[in-house]
């Protein structure tokens, strides 16, 4: 199985359990997850910002940093022809080096 848990508690993660985007970030918060079987809001592949578009998806695996979710991205494609990374926790924009006044 590819579920990955970062602690030292036995793996939580159900490979058949499907969650919402909401459910996904409470169950993983600040850690990037390996989504695979996503069922999309809108299968035209048309979005209009840059949001998180689907409905539902299953947890694979999750990691508290990008560099170790990495391996569990490879592996997955061996299984399912479409996978996704992402973070769960707030984006935070690089701290700009000029002063603006």
């Amino acid at each position: 199985m590819l579920a990955n848990n970062t602690s030292n508690t036995p793996a939580t993660t159900n490979a058949h359990e499907r969650l919402t985007w909401d459910e996904i970030c409470q169950r993983y918060p600040d850690e990037w997850v390996v989504l695979v079987d996503i069922e999309r809001e809108d299968e035209s592949g048309e979005a209009d910002d840059v949001a998180i578009e689907f409905c539902t998806a299953v947890v694979i695996a999750h990691h508290k940093t990008r560099k170790e979710a990495s391996p569990s991205v490879k592996a997955a494609f061996q299984r399912y022809e479409e996978v996704g990374k992402f973070w769960t926790g707030a984006l935070k924009a690089p701290i700009s080096r000029f002063a603006v006044s």
